[in-house]
């Protein structure tokens, strides 16, 4: 992620697409109640593999 100088920066999480999928099952049947534990810190910028991607919208009632 790119963050100007001034914005301060927001970290991240995700989970794998198999338990994403269990997820949504289960949330199609019972109410779920999850604990997430995270120690993400920024480490600066590294070269990586994974494609990450932001798709931006606007509401308009002229597109409905």
């Amino acid at each position: 992620m790119r963050y100007e100088d001034n914005i301060s920066k927001v970290p991240a999480i995700t989970i794998g697409n198999t338990s994403a999928d269990e997820l949504q099952i289960l949330l199609r049947t019972q109410k779920v109640t999850a604990k997430l534990n995270s120690n993400c810190r920024m480490k600066g910028e590294k070269l990586s593999h994974s494609v990450i991607g932001e798709i931006t919208g606007k509401k308009t009632t002229a597109s409905l």
